[in-house]
């Protein structure tokens, strides 16, 4: 839902001048204070290198120095009565053995020295005894050099509203058996323009027990999101998340992801932007939300947003009998089809491969992309990078208001209607992996084919396309987590107003 590809805020800033935003993600030395109930990680992620195929693995034994911070931000000392906890999710049998917590604070583990299929994540919590709260954190162990690799099975997720509302599933948060989750599923709005879940408060689980697992509450956290001014406050938990797949019987199934951080919302504000909190107004406590943010190269949203990266997307986590390993990480989002759960190929898809995110280890950077205006003057095009952003119903064009063509903006910097515009995805010389003609529109005039319901102009000088949801109705959408890749499949037959995509 976010509509900037990437933002400079105090966020950023702050991270530029070594503060520990996210944990897992920030590599610094030992901090004396910290985030509110965090366990902050080093390295901040873990690359492991696997041995020459021709010679026999050799194991390693490895570290992780993990400090973790009380409700005020100083450090906890973990004891015997009170330790770290550490589980690791999605690795193979035998890649990761003889994991041991040695000093308190350091996680030791032995690695193979085997290659395996995805990311690895490690979840680590410890009691704040302040509060009677967690301090918790998620890392990642990463390959040096993966290989692209799809997986064996997938999910179907049936969808309860699609495109031109909103993509929306069934789900519930903090349950460990599917019986139990069955019965507390809510409908959750899924997001590829935003990271993180977030649930209603009152209705995650507040007690532990055999059939639930809910660990926090850990700091205070905000989600904000910039379409439409609007920020989520509450606190952050380790919890599972539950989704409701295709079931061909009476009973209700569902796929379950590894425990991962979710934002348990108990307050809603307006605010005048993103950047500046401390303007919030028109607050309401215990608000209706349920939001899962499925994107990547996704940036934080304010000070205080922890989702920001890989873990922090549920579709990327799925378990099972097979602890996860034969699932490729990734979806498909179809307008009729539904959401698929799980990337067993990619053939029949027009693929763009993403390139690593240096910033994000394990994350990637936004695809390549262009937006024109056909049937103006040159320079029509411009063509930087673009995302297919389920969350919303219009576009925002990025670009200095001075290079706007001519009669492509009003009073308001939207597009007017009855305008010619193009939008591409991958390549702009040659078999880009989707482009599509339309002419352009207002409210209160409904849009057809992948057109907006209208655009807006943002003076940046990154070259950007949020396209919104309505590409959906033209294509099939697929994101490949692990492999780094998203594709486009025309929809056949052509649906009115895409007789123009290619």
């Amino acid at each position: 839902m976010e509509i900037f590809a990437k933002r400079v805020s105090k966020v950023a800033a702050l991270m530029v001048l070594g503060v520990l935003i996210f944990p897992g993600l920030i590599r610094a030395q030992t901090p004396t204070t910290g985030v509110p109930d965090s366990i902050v990680f080093s390295p901040a992620v873990t690359t492991l290198t696997a041995s020459d195929s021709n010679r026999p693995s050799i194991r390693k034994v490895l570290s992780i120095q993990m400090n973790a911070f009380d409700a005020n931000g100083n450090p906890i000392t973990p004891s015997a009565r009170n330790p770290i906890n550490v589980e690791v999710y999605g690795a193979p049998r035998g890649i990761i053995t003889h994991k041991t917590i040695t000093g308190g604070s350091k996680f030791s583990f032995l690695y193979s020295g085997k290659t395996f299929p995805n990311n690895i994540s490690v979840n680590a919590w410890i009691t704040d005894q302040g509060t009677n709260g967690a301090a918790i954190g998620q890392t990642q162990l990463l390959l040096q050099n993966p290989t692209c690799t799809f997986g064996r099975v997938n999910y179907s997720v049936p969808l309860t509203s699609t495109v031109p509302n909103e993509l929306q599933i069934n789900a519930a948060v903090g349950y460990l058996q599917a019986s139990e989750a069955r019965h507390h599923l809510e409908t959750y709005t899924i997001d590829t323009g935003s990271l993180g879940t977030l649930v209603t408060a009152s209705d995650l689980p507040t007690s532990r027990g055999v059939h639930t697992l809910a660990i926090g509450p850990a700091g205070q956290g905000v989600k904000c999101y910039d379409s439409s001014n609007k920020a989520f406050f509450g606190n952050y938990y380790l919890a599972p998340v539950d989704i409701q797949v295709t079931s061909s019987g009476r009973t209700t199934t569902t796929v379950q992801t590894n425990p991962l951080v979710v934002l348990a919302v108990n307050k809603l504000c307006d605010v005048d932007s993103c950047d500046q909190l401390d303007t919030a107004t028109n607050c309401t406590t215990d608000p209706e939300i349920h939001y899962m943010g499925v994107g990547f190269d996704r940036p934080i949203s304010a000070a205080g947003d922890l989702f920001n990266g890989p873990t922090a997307n549920a579709f990327l986590h799925l378990t099972n009998a097979k602890n996860g390993t034969n699932i490729g990480p990734g979806y498909i989002l179809s307008k009729n089809g539904g959401v698929t759960l799980g990337i067993k190929s990619t053939s029949a898809y027009k693929t763009i491969d993403l390139t690593p995110n240096a910033s994000i280890l394990g994350d990637w950077n936004a695809q390549s992309a262009c937006y024109s205006f056909p049937d103006l003057p040159t320079p029509n095009q411009f063509c930087g990078t673009g995302l297919l952003d389920v969350g919303i119903s219009e576009m925002f064009i990025d670009l200095p208001f001075a290079q706007r063509p001519s009669g492509t903006f009003d009073s308001n910097n939207e597009v007017p209607a009855d305008l010619t515009m193009n939008v591409l995805m991958g390549s702009s010389t040659a078999n880009p992996a989707a482009s599509y003609t339309y002419t352009t529109v207002q409210p209160p005039t409904s849009p057809s084919g992948g057109a907006p319901t209208y655009s807006r102009w943002i003076d940046d000088s990154n070259i950007f396309v949020n396209t919104g949801r309505n590409p959906l109705n033209c294509y099939n959408y697929l994101y490949a987590g692990q492999c780094g890749q998203v594709g486009f499949q025309k929809v056949t037959p052509s649906p009115t107003g895409c007789s123009s995509a290619n």
